[in-house]
């Protein structure tokens, strides 16, 4: 399982709502016996439902990293 992106209106945030999207996401995966799963997170909020969720941190690239190449690299794997 990916997990790619998870968006909520700012209106709506606060309410756990990423967290029971990456909930039901895995228990549909179980149900699909996928082995395994992963996400991206784009910002320390954005990764804090994936930890709630038993997520571990394997890889952490922070944007200011990014140099011009990088960034021109990203459509490459899209």
């Amino acid at each position: 399982l990916h997990i790619f992106i998870i968006n909520v209106h700012p209106k709506y945030r606060g309410q756990g709502i990423s967290s029971r999207l990456i909930l039901a996401s895995i228990e549909h995966a179980k149900q699909l016996n996928v082995g395994g799963a992963y996400a991206e997170a784009t910002n320390f909020f954005s990764l804090v439902p994936f930890q709630q969720q038993d997520f571990q941190v394997y890889h952490r690239l922070n944007y200011r990293d990014y140099d011009r190449v990088r960034l021109a690299q990203l459509n490459d794997h899209y």
